[in-house]
C-alpha cells in the first residue's frame, strides 16, 4: 500500500513540476529559468534578444537552447516521465521517516484525485460527444 500511495505522489509531483503554473507561479519560474526552446525576439539592431517576461507571441520566436547542463536540466524540467524516477527516490526517502510520510500520504491523495478527475474529464467528453451524435441523428442534423 505505501508504494501505491509513493507512485501516486510521484506522479502528482513530477506533474506539478513539468505542467502547472504553482502556487506564486514557482513551476512556471523554474521551467522559465532552464528552458529547452528560448524565447527571443528581434532587436532594432536585428540582433537576437532574449525574452525574460513574454507578453506578445506575436513577435516572438524560439531557438534551441545551446546543449550542456542547463539544456539537460530544462529536458528534465519539461518531461514528467524524465522527472520521476528522480522524484520517485525523493518521495521513497521522504517516506521511510513517520513525520514526512503524512506529506506524502498528502500527495497521494491529491494524485489519485487528480487522476480520477482526468479520468471523469475524458468520460464527460465521450459521454457528451455520444449524447451529441444522438441529439443530431433525432433532429436530423447529422454531417457526416
Amino acid at each position: 500500500m505505501r508504494l501505491i500511495a509513493a507512485a501516486l505522489a510521484t506522479w502528482r509531483i513530477a506533474e506539478m513540476i513539468t505542467g502547472e503554473r504553482g502556487p506564486f507561479a514557482i513551476f512556471d519560474r523554474l521551467r522559465r529559468r532552464w528552458p529547452v526552446m528560448t524565447p527571443v525576439i528581434m532587436g532594432e539592431t536585428g540582433a537576437r534578444e532574449f525574452v525574460i517576461g513574454i507578453d506578445s507571441v506575436d513577435e516572438i520566436s524560439f531557438i534551441d537552447t545551446p546543449q550542456g547542463p542547463a539544456r539537460e536540466l530544462g529536458e528534465l524540467l519539461s518531461c514528467p516521465y524524465c522527472l520521476s524516477p528522480w522524484v520517485a527516490a525523493v518521495v521513497l526517502y521522504l517516506d521511510t521517516y513517520p513525520l514526512t510520510r503524512r506529506a506524502v500520504d498528502v500527495l497521494a491523495i491529491a494524485g489519485g484525485a487528480a487522476i480520477l478527475l482526468d479520468f471523469l474529464g475524458v468520460l464527460g467528453s465521450v459521454a457528451g460527444g455520444i449524447g451529441q451524435e444522438a441529439e443530431d441523428l433525432e433532429h436530423g442534423t447529422r454531417t457526416d
